[in-house]
């Protein structure tokens, strides 16, 4: 008989309401669990250039967009 493995992949979502002249909440949490060992994989829900460039500088990570209408390619 084949024992049943399952893998554990732990997730956490960060949610905030964005504030103008603001560094978001949810990417000071993502940089802080990176330089603590974890790996982060960051998504944007939403066209937000700002944060989607912020988490590629911050985190040095792709940055996934999670819109229909995003067609565009961030080169920093």
């Amino acid at each position: 008989m084949s024992e049943n493995k399952s893998v554990s992949i732990p997730r956490i979502i960060f949610a905030d309401e964005r504030s103008e002249a603001l560094i978001p909440p949810s990417v000071i949490m993502a940089s802080a669990l990176q330089r603590r060992g974890y790996r982060i994989k960051p998504f944007v829900v939403g066209i937000d250039e700002y944060l989607v460039a912020l988490l590629y500088l911050l985190l040095g990570e792709p940055v996934t967009v999670l819109d229909p209408f995003w067609s565009k390619t961030l080169r920093i």
